[in-house]
This record gives structure tokens, C-alpha cells and sequence, in this order.
């Protein structure tokens, strides 16, 4: 868990200590270790340094291989394309689109969902809100969702 969470000069800091980032990287690590069946991830490699990434796609990419189930909330639609088979398109909080990755993630770019203006007024993809953490898993909904990933290898 520690080495591949990369956290190991703060092994024995306080939780309360640690950034967002290695909270965030430090429960994905003890998420993987449980080994199981779904994992479900939201923004998890948003603000991610290279190196975490790196491992952390290398289990995505174990999961589909082993045909497990991976349900990823990302704004990263290159990631949704390379890892999910399926998306679920939702505009605050209704269904908009569900089906093959292509087609849910072209219809997500064309709609410009979470389309939004940072203070300059460019435009920018997501709702600016903050992420709950991802060892948090509550019935709360934030406006608007990216697709969703579904099973990995079904069809």
C-alpha cells in the first residue's frame, strides 16, 4: 500500500497532515488491495502527479483484462473511451444517454454538458464543484455527471 501510493517519507504523519492528493492516492492504494470484483472511482486521478497515474491506469488496465467491473465518473473523456465499453450520460442527475462509449462521449462534447466559464470567461469542461472524497459513497448528486463506465469487456 505504501509503495504504491508512493507516500512512504509520510508514513507516519497524521492523516489530517496529508493533502487531498495523498489522501486520494493513499485510499485508491488500500482500495486495490482488497482485490475485489468493482471498483468504482470519481475523479480519482484528478491532480494525480505522472507517477501515480501510471500505476494506477496499469489497474484499470488489469481489471479489464481480468473482465472485472470498473465504474468510473471522469470529465477525462479519453480515459472513459479507453477503459469503458459502455457511459452513462446523466444531466443533473437525469439520463440523457446510455450505450456504446463513442456515441455517450460524442453526445457529451456536442451537448457541452458542464460547459462552463472560469473567471476570464473561457470556457472549461465541469461544474467547478468540489469531489467528494473517493472513499466516500453517498445517495448526494452533484449537476452535472459525466458518463459512467460499466463492465469492463461486456458488451
Amino acid at each position: 500500500i505504501v509503495g504504491f501510493s508512493g507516500l512512504k517519507d509520510y508514513i507516519h504523519a497524521s492523516l489530517r497532515t496529508l493533502s487531498t492528493g495523498m489522501r486520494q492516492r493513499l485510499a485508491f492504494s488500500i482500495t486495490k488491495e482488497a482485490d475485489s470484483e468493482i471498483l468504482i472511482l470519481d475523479e480519482m486521478l484528478v491532480g494525480s502527479d505522472v507517477g501515480f497515474e501510471e500505476r494506477a491506469l496499469k489497474v484499470f488496465e488489469e481489471y479489464r483484462k481480468q473482465n472485472r467491473t470498473l465504474i468510473m465518473v471522469s470529465h477525462n473523456m479519453e480515459m472513459v473511451k479507453r477503459f469503458c465499453d459502455k457511459a452513462l450520460l446523466l444531466d443533473k442527475g437525469n439520463q440523457v444517454a446510455f450505450g456504446h462509449v463513442e456515441e455517450v462521449v460524442n453526445m457529451y462534447l456536442k451537448r457541452g454538458i458542464g460547459r462552463a466559464t472560469d473567471g476570464r470567461g473561457i470556457p472549461r469542461l465541469g461544474s467547478g464543484l468540489p469531489s467528494v472524497a473517493p472513499s466516500d459513497i453517498s445517495s448526494s448528486v452533484a449537476s452535472p455527471r459525466p458518463p459512467l463506465c460499466s463492465e469492463a469487456g461486456s458488451q
